[in-house]
């Protein structure tokens, strides 16, 4: 069967911190009958539980073929008969590491000043990933978007942070945050993981995201050569799985749009 990897954060939702849309999750349900899906984000568990899994009829019987990758790509979610969503696999990082990571983004916070206004918590400690948000977790939208749409200061970010700590993968994850994991640990990760667990090939996976270009967050599709769909955003990913749903899934060079 077929898989179709989605990322979140604007291809799914209007962000990886918002809910998906009650005509997304129809979509995704007839989706399923036909195709394996897996969502991936940068998000924790508690987040895309309550954003993602928790929208979905928990009786839906196809809920088997729909898997969650929260903490980009550091866990694996799946529905297992009565016991509801556990995790396949949990990279977390020690209490001493995180520590670590903390005390490092402290100091560039300290040091790099890239706004006036800050919303909201700007580290967040999770079991597998440490979030550093530059303009803090609550910040709307359009302060996020605005924030940096050329990548120069996440970028920045993502180079100050991974030579203060070589040991750990850092990386950028959405619109305004960058995340720090278990050296490793990143989207190609978890798709490799997901790939070994379903007994995947390449060939089986297209990856569809709306920024599958390099420094995107999305690029993973193309460093591990999926067929992948690159989009504008959630309104027109509904409308490309309205047309799997109506044709079958076809990948053809006019599709295949990487930017």
């Amino acid at each position: 069967m077929k898989t179709v990897v989605f990322d979140l954060d604007g291809t799914l939702a209007i962000s990886s911190k918002t809910q998906i849309d009650t005509e997304m999750v129809s979509l995704l349900s007839k989706l399923l009958l036909n195709y394996n899906i897996a969502i991936i984000s940068s998000q924790s568990w508690k987040s895309l539980n309550s954003n993602v899994a928790e929208l979905f009829d928990s009786n839906l019987k196809q809920l088997t073929n729909l898997y969650l990758l929260p903490c980009s790509g550091g866990s694996l979610y799946q529905v297992w008969s009565r016991y509801g969503w556990v995790p396949t696999y949990q990279e977390k990082l020690s209490e001493t590491d995180s520590d670590k990571i903390s005390r490092v983004v402290k100091d560039v916070i300290r040091n790099c000043s890239f706004t006036d206004k800050i919303w909201g918590k700007q580290i967040d400690v999770q079991e597998s990933q440490v979030i550093y948000s530059i303009i803090g977790d609550k910040a709307p939208l359009e302060a996020s978007i605005s924030l940096d749409p050329e990548y120069k200061i996440r970028t920045i970010v993502v180079d100050n942070l991974q030579k203060r700590l070589p040991e750990f993968e850092v990386g950028i994850c959405d619109r305004s945050s960058v995340y720090i994991t278990k050296k490793g640990i990143s989207r190609k990760f978890g798709i490799d993981e997901l790939m070994k667990r379903a007994h995947l090939s390449k060939d089986d996976v297209v990856y569809v995201g709306t920024e599958i270009f390099k420094g995107g967050k999305d690029y993973t599709a193309i460093e591990m050569g999926l067929d992948n769909v690159s989009l504008n955003d959630f309104e027109q990913t509904k409308e490309w799985v309205r047309n799997v749903l109506d044709r079958g899934l076809v990948i053809t060079k006019e599709s295949k749009r990487t930017g």
